[in-house]
């Protein structure tokens, strides 16, 4: 199934509590687009009993801080975002003062390598 919601922890939870007042958990583990959602998700499983990882996985996206800190910790993907963001600077650089086509560009991003920061969550 896919879920589309609001991008925040209240998006992941109201999500999650439709789908359980629907039918049983039928899933291995839920994917968040990023670990606010993952976090609203971890919150509603509890209130349904459901335990994470035992039943469920749960994974998010982007890794920031609390996600390794929380009561559960939460398996996501890390984007390193300092390097991204010198890589786009990098581009924009290069498309202001050389006058250079954005497409000629896109392999600069492809040195960019995000990682899976797994933890208990799954």
């Amino acid at each position: 199934d896919v879920v589309e919601t609001n991008p925040d922890f209240l998006g992941g939870y109201e999500s999650i509590v439709k789908i359980l007042r629907k039918k049983p958990l039928d899933y291995d583990v839920i994917i968040c687009g990023n670990d606010y959602m993952a976090y609203g998700v971890l919150k509603a499983l509890k209130e349904f009993q459901i335990n994470v990882p035992q039943e469920v996985g749960v994974t998010g996206f982007d890794d920031i801080f609390f996600s390794s800190v929380t009561s559960v910790p939460l398996t996501s993907v890390h984007v390193p975002l300092e390097e991204l963001a010198q890589k786009s600077v990098q581009i924009l650089h290069k498309i202001i003062k050389k006058n250079v086509e954005i497409d000629s560009l896109s392999n600069l991003c492809d040195e960019v390598f995000p990682t899976l920061a797994i933890r208990e969550s799954t």
